[in-house]
């Protein structure tokens, strides 16, 4: 008896969540400013402005894995579909 193994999240999944959880991180890192976290900046850029660089990247990285984009027909028309002149009423 063979077990179903689960379908391992799309790389479009696995970004856009890393996305949204770097975005809530901006915002919390955001408001943690005033606060002694919000004196710990590395290479003088702020936390905040990191987590919201790498929260664009990933969405970014989302849309670029997306499997929804358009991509050209395979399937080939007949030539004569695209030849006939259209009948005016009149």
């Amino acid at each position: 008896m063979r077990r179903n193994r689960a379908e391992s999240p799309s790389k479009e999944y696995v970004f856009y969540c890393i996305g949204v959880v770097m975005a809530m991180a901006c915002i919390v890192l955001a408001f943690a400013s005033n606060t002694a976290l919000g004196q710990f900046r590395p290479a003088h850029i702020p936390l905040s402005w990191m987590a919201g660089f790498a929260s664009i990247v990933a969405f970014l990285a989302s849309e670029y894995f997306d499997t929804a984009i358009a991509v050209a027909p395979e399937t080939e028309y007949p030539v004569e579909l695209f030849q006939e002149e259209p009948e005016y009423a009149g």
